[in-house]
């Protein structure tokens, strides 16, 4: 999924950063498990015109993702990208 600010959220992602009630209660009591590699966006559900609602293959639908969050995990990920060294990786990009 990508947003305007040109960044890439994958499934995985997505489901880490939910902000759910039970997901944040299992971040805050050091409970919370990685996502899967693997799980996968099975579909997508407008909320008003403020956000969306992502269900994952793994039965996860309980996450709400405003646009404005999402947003703010966008320039997180772009501010990291860019405060981070780069790699080979980096150059191999489009090739």
């Amino acid at each position: 999924m990508a947003g305007r600010t040109g960044a890439f959220f994958t499934a995985p992602f997505l489901r880490d950063n939910s902000q759910s009630a039970r997901s944040k209660k299992l971040k805050l009591s050091g409970l919370a498990v990685p996502a899967a590699a693997d799980v996968t966006i099975s579909a997508l559900r407008p909320i008003g015109a403020y956000a969306i609602n992502i269900v994952f293959s793994d039965g996860y639908d309980r996450a709400i993702y405003p646009w404005a969050y999402l947003q703010d995990l966008a320039q997180s990920a772009l501010s990291a990208r860019k405060n981070s060294p780069l790699t080979p990786n980096d150059f191999l990009k489009g090739n």
